[in-house]
C-alpha cells in the first residue's frame, strides 16, 4: 500500500512539474511576442528597428468576388558584409528571417481575417488569428516549440459584430490530448510559416534585380 502511494505521489509530482514548465514556456512566448510586437511603429517610415517587405494581391474568386490579400514581413536590419573579389571591394547584405509576418484578407464583404506569425531566430513560436464577420467570430492561438504543438487557446473577441453569426465557434484551452484535426491544422500552420519565410527571401533576391 505504501509503495502504491509512493508511486502515485511521484506521478503527481512529475505531472505538476511538467504543467508548471509548460505554463512557464507559454508565459515566455507571450512576453517575447508582446516585446517584438511593441517594436512595430505606427509610422511605416520609422525604420529604427524593423524594415518591411509588403505584398498586395488582388484576386477574383467565384462566390467571393474581389479578394484583397495583404502580407507584411517585419524583419530586423540586415548586416553589411564586405569582401574582396581580387579587383575591388564588394558589399553584401545578409538578411535575417522576419520576426513577425501579418496576413490580412477578406471573404467577400462578409468576413475579415487577420493572421500573425511570430518567430524567434526563424522558429515559429505563435500563430494568432482573428476572424470576424457574419459566418463566425473567433480568435485562435497556437503555441509551438520547434515543431511541437504546446497549446491551443480559442476565445471570442470582445469586439465581435453585434448581429448573430451563422456558427458559434467553441471557446477552450488545451495543452494536451490534441485531436487529429487540431494536429493537422498545426502541421498546416508550420508548413505555411515555412512557405512565408521562403517567400521573404525570394523577395530579397527579387529586390536586387536590375541593380
Amino acid at each position: 500500500m505504501k509503495k502504491a502511494l509512493y508511486i502515485i505521489s511521484i506521478l503527481i509530482s512529475a505531472y505538476l512539474t511538467t504543467a508548471s514548465s509548460q505554463s512557464d514556456k507559454i508565459k515566455e512566448i507571450d512576453e517575447y511576442c508582446e516585446k517584438i510586437k511593441s517594436k512595430i511603429s505606427a509610422n511605416e517610415n520609422d525604420l529604427s528597428y524593423y524594415y518591411q517587405q509588403k505584398l498586395h494581391y488582388i484576386s477574383n474568386f467565384r462566390a467571393i468576388g474581389r479578394q484583397d490579400t495583404r502580407v507584411i514581413f517585419y524583419y530586423p536590419h540586415a548586416e553589411d558584409e564586405y569582401y574582396e573579389n581580387g579587383e575591388e571591394t564588394k558589399f553584401k547584405l545578409n538578411y535575417f528571417p522576419p520576426e513577425i509576418i501579418t496576413v490580412n484578407y477578406n471573404i467577400a464583404a462578409s468576413m475579415d481575417i487577420k493572421i500573425t506569425y511570430y518567430f524567434n531566430e526563424g522558429q515559429l513560436l505563435l500563430y494568432h488569428s482573428i476572424s470576424k464577420g457574419v459566418y463566425y467570430c473567433t480568435e485562435e492561438k497556437y503555441y509551438f516549440e520547434g515543431k511541437t504543438l504546446l497549446k491551443i487557446k480559442t476565445e471570442k473577441p470582445a469586439d465581435c459584430p453585434e448581429d448573430e453569426v451563422l456558427e458559434e465557434k467553441p471557446v477552450y484551452e488545451k495543452d494536451s490530448g490534441f485531436s487529429e484535426e487540431e494536429k493537422s491544422k498545426a502541421n498546416t500552420i508550420l508548413k505555411n510559416a515555412l512557405e512565408y519565410k521562403k517567400t521573404f527571401f525570394s523577395l530579397v533576391e527579387l529586390e536586387s534585380l536590375d541593380k
